[in-house]
């Protein structure tokens, strides 16, 4: 509780304060959002998508354009951008949310389940010690050192999620510089990455889609800032395939920075 002291009386709330009274004031969660991202070192041992800046803002110099005309300047990668984040935002995603208003774009999560049935026919595919993932924090408003605390919570027992610490909270997070992200010109956001923050393990088959909800909670204050959808894997028997890199041109469109390119 921060504290202050009356200098003159004033009313509030239907009480009056004496001038040298001091009052406590509540500290306000402040607002940003949290993205799950894969962890650095990547190799493809797990499924991981996610809504990419540059495929709907002008982050990358493209050589032509999404019909095939002479562009050479920065163009957002997918030429429907309100089809593709309506694809993100809402599509066999549950429960999606808007935190303070801002559309927000869960990650995706695949990996196999850890049981006795999958060790024996795909053990060598098992994340056995779990998915580690790394934390985005995506500043709304300018964030301040306070007790805020993060909270995961699963909507299925078969996801278990293990913290490197205790508690996580966000302070320990915003001790960083923050990245920014710019297009247009000018900083559009400012991004606080967490390495290896946290692990996630299904230690049994899913059904179907399922989530993992993000809290931001600071004294009696809680509100849902992040999602991570953890993709059904029940049919794991079924979902055996090899994946070829291809490097593929949409409508003419040619990136001319290579890292641009998935594999």
């Amino acid at each position: 509780m921060a504290r202050t002291l009356v200098i003159d009386t004033i009313e509030a709330a239907g009480r009056s304060f004496s001038s040298g009274e001091e009052l406590l004031i509540a500290p306000q969660l402040k607002k940003f959002m949290v993205h799950f991202r894969r962890s650095t070192g990547y190799m493809g041992e797990y499924g991981f998508d996610w809504l990419r800046d540059e495929y709907i803002h002008p982050i990358v110099t493209v050589v032509k354009d999404h019909d095939g005309n002479p562009h050479n300047a920065k163009l957002a990668l997918c030429d429907d951008v309100p089809d593709l984040k309506k694809e993100y935002k809402t599509t066999d995603v549950k429960n999606p949310i808007s935190p303070y208003g801002k559309d927000y774009y869960p990650a995706w999560l695949t990996m196999y389940p850890d049981t006795p049935e999958a060790q024996n026919t795909h053990g060598n595919l098992i994340q056995t010690y779990g998915v580690s993932l790394n934390l985005e924090i995506e500043e709304l408003e300018p964030l301040v050192v306070d007790p805020t605390e993060l909270i995961f919570e699963a909507s299925n027992p078969n996801i278990k999620i293990e913290l490197k610490t205790p508690k996580l909270y966000l302070k320990n997070i915003i001790s960083n510089t923050p990245t920014e992200v710019k297009w247009d010109s000018k900083v559009q956001k400012k991004i606080y990455t967490a390495s290896y923050i946290l692990k996630i393990k299904c230690k049994g088959n899913l059904t179907q889609h399922e989530e993992i909800k993000v809290f931001a909670k600071l004294n009696d204050q809680k509100e849902e800032v992040g999602k991570l959808m953890v993709f059904k894997n029940a049919n794991y028997k079924e979902l055996e395939f090899d994946i070829t890199p291809v490097r593929i041109v949409r409508k003419g469109t040619v990136v001319s920075d290579q890292s641009a390119i998935e594999n």
